[in-house]
């Protein structure tokens, strides 16, 4: 989903998306994420790790389709907002996870493991948002 950057062939030749678009809407998504996550922790401590991170998950879900319903650059800023919002929880209910379900020895592992994930995920989203550009 990232990485996008052609136009659809029903979306008007105004919207087309250039990698320094893609890019700015993305670090602004992300450091809007950041900037959520202490709050997010607190929530996630306040409703239990089940729970929050079930409604975290379903309200990203929302969000992310809600990308295909954008008809305006401001539907899509909307989408990108609750994006960010809903994503914040996500660290720190992971790290909760982990500090519930496994031993203290453990933990250091699990942690690298979940965390790999996030950053496999911007090197394949970041090479083919490369790969878009060259077409």
């Amino acid at each position: 989903m990232h990485g996008a950057t052609k136009r659809r062939p029903d979306e008007p030749a105004r919207w087309e998306r250039s990698a320094g678009r893609r890019l700015t809407t993305v670090s602004y998504t992300h450091l809007d994420v950041y900037k959520r996550q202490p709050f997010a922790g607190r929530l996630i401590d306040w409703a239990g790790t089940r729970l929050g991170y079930a409604v975290a998950v379903a309200l990203w879900s929302v969000a992310a389709m809600g990308h295909a319903l954008a008809r305006s650059v401001v539907g899509f800023g909307v989408a990108r907002f609750a994006l960010g919002l809903s994503e914040s929880a996500n660290f720190p209910a992971a790290i909760r996870t982990v500090a519930d379900w496994f031993p203290q020895r453990e933990r250091a592992m699990a942690t690298g493991i979940f965390n790999s994930g996030a950053n496999i995920e911007m090197c394949i989203r970041d090479s083919r948002a490369s790969d878009h550009n060259q077409l």
